[in-house]
């Protein structure tokens, strides 16, 4: 219900069929596939019907848009981060990758990312990026750190693009 639902898509009107190898579901305004390559949350998938109906029908491709020319409108962010070491030695450099998406898990670029990095002491350190997410949503930052004890460092981060923002966390071992 929270992409919609049987408001939006209608009731199923058939089985999981196999179609262009993919398991597909028909709804009474909609058509789902499913793709197990995609990440877990991401694996279903509304059928481009549209484009489909230009090449089965052999319609001219020129009227057909660009993606560029159809504006992203974005309602809100979603953002997930990523350490590049899950363990590490009490000192030294990690990377950071943050990926910012849409409510359609579209790239959102030219977002700013903020993140806070809280060592097993209690020290904070706050990072701004240099740069913007990319074209494909995505920022990474390399920093330096140093504890005095062994535990967990907590990476809290911010992404703000024109008036949204969302936050997420992760973390990595020090020993």
């Amino acid at each position: 219900n929270a992409h919609g639902g049987v408001t939006q898509f209608g009731y199923p009107i058939s089985n999981f069929e196999l179609q262009d190898e993919r398991i597909v579901q028909y709804f009474q305004r909609a058509r789902f596939e499913w793709h197990p390559e995609h990440a877990r949350g991401e694996r279903v998938e509304l059928t481009d019907l549209g484009s489909r109906y230009f090449r089965v029908h052999s319609e001219a491709p020129g009227r057909l848009l660009n993606n560029g020319d159809i504006p992203q409108t974005i309602l809100s962010l979603h953002a997930s981060v990523f350490t590049e070491e899950a363990v590490k030695g009490l000192e030294g450099e990690q990377t950071i990758y943050v990926l910012v998406k849409d409510q359609s898990r579209q790239a959102v670029p030219s977002a700013q990312v903020t993140f806070t990095v809280q060592l097993p002491t209690g020290v904070q350190q706050t990072l701004k990026a240099k740069d913007l997410t990319d074209g494909t949503g995505m920022v990474a930052i390399r920093f330096t750190y140093k504890s005095d004890k062994p535990g967990i460092v907590l990476i809290r981060v911010e992404a703000v693009y024109d008036s949204y923002k969302t936050h997420t966390r992760t973390f990595f071992r020090v020993r």
